[in-house]
Order: C-alpha cells, then sequence, then structure tokens
C-alpha cells in the first residue's frame, strides 16, 4: 500500500520477489542512523547503517532476509543493496518504517514482522 509506514518490533522480514529469477551474490540492508527523521532531513549516502549482509541466493523468485532493529526507536528508512548474480547489475530499494516502543507495538496488535512496505525515497 503507498505511504504506508508500518510500525515494526525489534525485527521483520524483508521479502523481495525475483521476476525474473536473477539470483544474488549478496543483499545487504542498511537502515538509517538513530537520530535521522525522514520528515524533515533529506536522506544522505552517510545517514544508512549496515545491520545485514547475506550470502549468495541461488535463481528464485523470492527472498527473505531477518533484521535486526534492536536499539532503533522513531522513524527510519531501510536502503536495501541487491548484487544479482547473472551479470553486473545492482539493484536499489528503498522503504520507510516506525520502530516504537514496545507498549505501543502491543496496543496496536501489530506483529514483530511486520514487512516494511516499499516507498520511493530520493538520496540526496
Amino acid at each position: 500500500m503507498p505511504g504506508r509506514r508500518p510500525n515494526i518490533g525489534g525485527k521483520f522480514t524483508v521479502k523481495l520477489y525475483d521476476q525474473a529469477s536473477h539470483g544474488a551474490d549478496y543483499l545487504k540492508v542498511c537502515v538509517s542512523r538513530q537520530g535521522y527523521d525522514p520528515t524533515t532531513q533529506p536522506l544522505k549516502w552517510s545517514d544508512p547503517q549496515l545491520v545485514t549482509t547475506t550470502g549468495k541466493y541461488a535463481p528464485s523468485q523470492n527472498y527473505a532476509i531477518d533484521v535486526s532493529t534492536s536499539g532503533y526507536t522513531g522513524r527510519h528508512v531501510v536502503y536495501t543493496i541487491w548484487q544479482s548474480s547473472h551479470s553486473d547489475q545492482t539493484y536499489f530499494l528503498c522503504s520507510e518504517f516506525e520502530r516504537r516502543l514496545e507498549d505501543l507495538r502491543t496496543s496496536h496488535g501489530l506483529s514483530r514482522h511486520d514487512v516494511a512496505a516499499w516507498r520511493p525515497r530520493r538520496m540526496t
């Protein structure tokens, strides 16, 4: 759903659909640094911090990457780098999420594994 900013717990899963079954040499997931505010600040290359790097994925259509955001609070941007294994192509994906305190998550009935919905975000 465009514009949706899920409220997540300390862990979530990035799910990618690869219609062409490229495979991946690796996937890297970065989360914007603590204190970054996407409502008032443009995203800079120095803002994302690497939180997960995967190994190689065989050609498939579905990839799932578990991510931990323990210690993060507030709004964040997730930046995913996907190095295709069939060529020298690299794909970049951006999404946004909100990490609230545990009691707020529970009161809204949200799962710890709500998946971030992709929302384009321009890097400056």
